[in-house]
């Protein structure tokens, strides 16, 4: 199921696995803190989230944003790869209001 995760869309506590894959980075800074705190409402207290997001370093990035192909793939000037300190800042201070699950 697709929806625009800055918005809930789902009942809290009613989502097993969310993932996001090459899509956080174009969100704003204000939208990012909105997807993960609706992402966080409408996973189970169990639930897994998943992010694949590429890095500045990542090979099939760097050959494309230093290309002709950047033009082709990215329609805007803003495309911007997450930082992962960041992003994992982020997560941390929204998650970690509660205690995390452990996962051992």
């Amino acid at each position: 199921m697709r929806c625009d995760a800055r918005y809930p869309y789902l009942a809290e506590n009613s989502v097993d696995i969310a993932a996001f894959w090459v899509s956080l980075h174009h969100f704003t800074s204000e939208d990012l803190i909105k997807v993960i705190e609706t992402t966080k409402k409408m996973l189970k207290p169990n639930g897994l989230l998943i992010i694949f997001e590429p890095n500045n370093e990542f090979l099939p990035r760097q050959i494309v944003l230093n290309t002709f192909i950047k033009r082709l793939v990215y329609f805007d000037e803003e495309e911007k790869a997450l930082i992962g300190n960041h992003i994992s800042s982020l997560f941390f201070r929204i998650w970690s209001k509660e205690a995390l699950p452990d996962r051992s």
